[in-house]
């Protein structure tokens, strides 16, 4: 907004910013797991929460940021009457989708998918355990904010407040309700959880007294999640990968 840049680079720059901050945060957070790092990380959500109300200057306090515009694509303006917004986050859902798909495929992805499942092996199998958890952190922080600055375009409105714990309180319970690990479980998770009480807003009032009867209840009888079991599945092998094996046992046969 204070620079005048067009939304390309705005994102870019803030995805990148996004990137650092994932690095600040992780740094600290290699020695604590499980319920240790998300207090952390709501921690450091909270110490956000206050520098954007003070800086002034910069976030506007608590009046927030206003006027936002929407995009422009070779001089058209992207809104919601000519739907032009819905087939950008659309766009970007796809990409990131993609991304996401062939990151788990990917070497680094078997690294992640390694710490998931029993981090003292991966250590003894020679993965650097540190870098990964840094670069998920990264990752996310990125993604996450590709999502913010698609918002913040979409609302044209953004204050200290926008992203607050209940916000980080329906995106943990779309992860849990879909299943920790697993692509299709978030899609399911988001339908679930915000397609749904779009179409019924007569629950909107007590859409988190929903959200935490649907935790406690997936915690009690599936805390995997609806798809959580695909992520514990053994890893798929290529079909290169199988003839190498193969020929190797026939080898030493």
């Amino acid at each position: 907004m204070k620079a005048g840049l067009p939304f390309f680079p705005s994102v870019l720059l803030g995805m990148l910013l996004a990137g650092v901050i994932g690095v600040v945060l992780g740094l600290p957070s290699l020695r604590v797991t499980g319920t240790y790092l998300s207090i952390i990380t709501l921690g450091f959500g909270e110490i956000m929460k206050m520098i954007l109300m003070n800086w002034q200057s910069v976030t506007g306090g608590t009046l927030g940021i206003k006027n936002i515009p929407k995009p422009r694509i070779f001089g058209m303006e992207l809104t919601v009457q000519n739907y032009g917004l819905y087939y950008l986050a659309l766009f970007f859902l796809i990409l990131v989708s993609i991304f996401c798909f062939f990151l788990v495929r990917s070497k680094t992805g078997r690294a992640l998918r390694g710490i998931k499942g029993d981090e003292l092996a991966s250590v003894m199998m020679g993965v650097n355990v540190n870098f990964y958890k840094i670069l998920a952190m990264v990752i996310s922080a990125m993604i996450c904010a590709l999502g913010g600055s698609l918002y913040a375009r979409l609302i044209g409105y953004v204050d200290p407040n926008t992203f607050n714990f209940d916000v980080s309180t329906m995106i943990l319970s779309i992860v849990i309700l879909g299943g920790m690990g697993t692509q299709r479980g978030m899609y399911i998770g988001a339908i679930l959880l915000i397609a749904f009480p779009e179409v019924s807003r007569f629950l909107m009032e007590y859409r988190f007294v929903l959200y935490g009867v649907i935790l406690v209840l997936m915690m009690r009888f599936r805390p995997v999640g609806l798809l959580g079991w695909k992520s514990r599945l053994p890893y798929p092998l290529s079909h290169q990968a199988k003839a190498d094996l193969a020929k190797e046992s026939k080898e030493l046969v």
